[in-house]
Parts: C-alpha cells; sequence; structure tokens
C-alpha cells in the first residue's frame, strides 16, 4: 500500500512520528560521520551522558546521576566509577561525612562535554541555515512548549514508572552525544539511546 493510501494520520501520530525520527536522526550516517570526526572516541554515548549529567548540576552525587539517567544506583555506580577511572570526573570526599562524595568533572571532562555541545549544535547550525529566523524562533518556542508540558507530566509517570535496569533493554547498537542543542543510560539500550545525539 502506497503511503497516499493511507488514511490520514491525526496530529499525535504526526507528533510521535516526527519525534521518532529526530532521535533516529544523530545515529544517521552523516550525522555519525560529523561526531566521529569531533568527539573524543575514547567515549562512549553511555560516558557523555554520565558527563551531561554531573556537568549541569555543576556536581553532584551517583544518586543524582541514578535520578536524572533513570537508572537504579548500582548501574549508575558503575557508569561514574568508568568516567572516574578514565581521568573524567572527580570524586571528592565530603570533610564532613566521609561515606558522602561529590561528583565533579575534571578539566578533561569539561573539555568532553564541550566538544560534545559543540558538535551538536553544529550540527543542527547546518540544518537550519536557510530556515527564516522566525521560523526557527517558532520551532524553539513550540518544542520549549512541548518539553514544558513533558515535565508538568513527570510526577504522576514517577509513581507508575520505575528506574530502568540493564536487563529491560534491547542490546546497544554503537552510534556515535561517543563516535544532546542545549541545554544526557545504562551499559545495553536501545538502539535509539545509543546516539551520540544523546538525550
Amino acid at each position: 500500500m502506497s503511503r497516499s493510501s493511507h488514511p490520514p494520520a491525526s496530529l499525535p501520530e504526526r507528533l510521535d512520528a516526527v519525534l521518532t525520527g529526530l532521535r533516529r536522526f544523530w545515529q544517521r550516517p552523516a550525522a555519525r560521520a560529523h561526531f566521529d570526526a569531533r568527539l573524543d572516541r575514547g567515549l562512549e554515548p553511555r560516558d557523555y551522558r554520565t558527563l551531561r549529567v554531573i556537568g549541569e548540576r555543576g556536581g553532584c552525587s551517583v544518586s543524582a546521576v541514578a535520578r536524572d539517567l533513570v537508572l537504579d544506583q548500582s548501574t549508575a555506580s558503575r557508569l561514574v566509577d568508568r568516567v572516574v577511572n578514565r581521568g573524567y570526573v572527580a570524586r571528592n570526599v565530603d570533610d564532613e561525612d566521609r561515606r558522602r562524595s561529590t561528583l565533579q568533572l575534571t578539566e578533561q571532562g569539561e573539555a568532553a562535554l564541550a566538544q560534545l555541545v559543540d558538535a551538536r549544535r553544529s550540527l543542527l547550525r547546518q540544518l537550519i541555515a536557510d530556515w527564516p529566523e522566525e521560523d526557527v524562533t517558532r520551532l524553539v518556542e513550540l518544542l520549549e512548549r512541548l518539553d514544558d508540558a513533558s515535565r508538568s507530566a513527570e510526577p504522576h509517570q514517577a509513581q507508575t514508572s520505575k528506574p530502568h535496569t540493564p536487563e529491560a533493554h534491547a542490546p546497544e547498537a554503537h552510534a556515535p552525544e561517543a563516535h544532546t542543542p542545549g541545554a544526557h543510560t545504562p551499559e545495553a539500550q536501545t538502539s535509539e539511546e545509543a546516539s551520540h545525539g544523546l538525550r
């Protein structure tokens, strides 16, 4: 059956298709080549997501990483250990409570995260290079509105959802956020989550 013979899609169906396609965009060959040429090949997508959480928070605990990435504590600990051992993150022990520690990006971690942000934004600039500025402005405003709506639904969703565990995902398909314009999964991920573009 040809596309034209399908019944017209509803607006929620069209929105779902667009958002799914945009997630997959970061995995497409052109996007992967773009990231491969600019990012630290020693880091994987999950590493960049971990760095992004720590960088955005300006220092945080492993528990905060677990919450932001929707992971169980043990999986988040493994991801944090990985970037700590590679020199991208420092674990600073609290002087008043030796059982607590704060995670901070090292200079190496900050540089890697900055590379990611620059790579994402340069690719997006290429995509909208021929767009009228008013179209880009309107697109950003509508996406921000959608993001606000999705965040307002989180308290309700949190009551019925559980943190992801490695067993809950399909095997990871490696893609170039190591090989999110803007404002960062367990060791086994879906192919969409494994993109360099990150969330």
